[in-house]
């Protein structure tokens, strides 16, 4: 499925865990979903800790694989849902994930911003063109650092520059 990012109004989603802070490096990313552990020590700036298995979403936190959570357009309309899919024809955004260690080993968290302004997030090989992929620590990055962005509607926590929608 092709995804094109879509510049929109409204409100501002932040995604960064605790206010809007970047990410650094002082935490360590767990090896995958399965068997992982969290970091104990807090990541700097305001970032949230490392946490595999669980994905933020609005007031609630969703343990991945299990549950993904379903953002649809406008501001705090994220919740929980079972299963893998938002089940809503594709209306909302997807978030599988929000870190690399919420992926299977050796994959990383790979996000987007919908046509509605939605994110959308999954584990993947690679991220793509016009992706970007999602981060706790700077060594989730691979050489580059974990810094948070505003992406469309959105702000997150993401490796390097990101894509062209975000600064």
């Amino acid at each position: 499925m092709l995804v094109a990012p879509f510049v929109a109004c409204g409100g501002n989603v932040d995604h960064t865990g605790s206010g809007g802070g970047a990410a650094d490096s002082s935490s360590t990313a767990g090896a995958g979903a399965a068997g992982a552990s969290a970091s104990s020590g807090a990541a700097g700036s305001g970032a949230a800790a490392t946490d595999p298995g669980k994905v933020g979403c609005g007031s609630e936190t969703c343990g991945v694989p299990a549950q993904v959570c379903c953002e649809q357009p406008g501001p705090g309309s994220e919740a929980c849902a079972s299963g893998t899919s938002c089940g809503d024809n594709g209306n909302a955004g997807e978030i599988h994930c929000d870190e690399p260690a919420d992926c299977p080993v050796g994959q990383k968290c790979c996000g987007t911003i919908g046509l509605n302004s939605a994110l959308d997030a999954s584990c993947a090989p690679t991220c793509g063109e016009g992706t970007f992929q999602r981060c706790k620590t700077s060594a989730d990055c691979a050489g580059e650092s974990c810094a948070s962005k505003h992406c469309v509607s959105h702000t997150l926590p993401i490796c390097g520059a990101g894509p062209f929608y975000c600064e």
